[in-house]
């Protein structure tokens, strides 16, 4: 299955990024580059979704990268996250 979520990416005055979802509740990342942030964030955005989907098997709904407030250096990105499910073994 396939998750999309915006992830917002604020880089700062050492160049290192600091990345927060807004609709997954203290799902947060940072990495010395871009690509470091990037790949930490997906990760957290996947152990995330996964630890929601065991305890409540419901996910919040995706908001739009145009309703999201964002203070100045920051940015949205679509961060894609798949998922493969096994069948239970009951």
């Amino acid at each position: 299955m396939t998750f999309t979520y915006p992830a917002v990416f604020t880089k700062h005055e050492d160049n290192s990024y600091s990345v927060y979802f807004p609709d997954l509740e203290m799902c947060t990342a940072e990495g010395r580059t871009y690509e470091e942030a990037s790949d930490n964030a997906r990760e957290q955005e996947r152990n995330w979704i996964e630890l929601e989907l065991d305890e409540t098997g419901e996910l919040p709904a995706s908001t739009l990268p145009e309703d999201i407030h964002l203070e100045e250096g920051s940015e949205v990105h679509m961060m894609m996250c798949k998922i493969k499910f096994l069948p239970d073994s009951e």
